[in-house]
C-alpha cells in the first residue's frame, strides 16, 4: 500500500476540525479513500509522532480511534495549511519529477516552508 500525503493531510484537517475530549473514529469513505487505507494511514502517521491513536483492533474490527494530534502533527498541518502553498509545494516536486504524494514527510515539509518564505516575501515586496 502506498503512503498518500494528500490523504495525511485531510486527516489532520479533520482532526483539528472534529476532535473532541471523547477518541475519534475516523471514515472518509464519502470522500472516495477505502476505511483499509485510511486506518492504514491513521497507523502510520501515529508511527511518524503526527497523531496519537488506540488500538482496538481486537475488539473493533481493526479500527484505530484518534486521540489528538501531537505538537509535530500541529506543526505540519500549519505548513500545509495555506492552498496556495501547497499548491506551490505540489508544482516544483512535479517540476522536478516527483510525486508529491509520496514524498518524505521532511521533504513535503521543506517544500512547504519553502512555499510559506516566498508568499510572505512576495506580500512583503506588494506592500513596498
Amino acid at each position: 500500500m502506498k503512503r498518500d500525503m494528500e490523504l495525511v493531510i485531510r486527516i489532520l484537517k479533520v482532526i483539528e476540525e472534529y476532535h473532541t475530549s471523547r477518541s475519534l473514529s475516523l471514515s472518509l469513505e464519502d470522500e472516495g479513500y477505502e476505511d483499509m487505507i485510511v486506518q492504514y494511514h491513521l497507523r502510520i502517521m501515529a508511527e511518524a509522532g503526527l497523531i496519537v491513536i488506540d488500538d482496538v483492533s481486537t475488539f473493533a474490527g481493526g479500527q484505530y480511534y484518534i486521540n489528538g494530534m501531537t505538537w509535530l502533527g500541529h506543526d505540519f498541518l500549519d505548513s500545509a495549511r495555506n492552498e496556495k502553498v501547497l499548491i506551490a509545494a505540489k508544482e516544483k516536486a512535479e517540476s522536478k519529477g516527483f510525486d508529491f504524494k509520496s514524498l518524505p514527510i521532511d521533504v513535503i515539509k521543506e517544500l512547504l516552508t519553502e512555499g510559506a518564505k516566498n508568499l510572505l516575501e512576495c506580500n512583503e515586496i506588494k506592500r513596498s
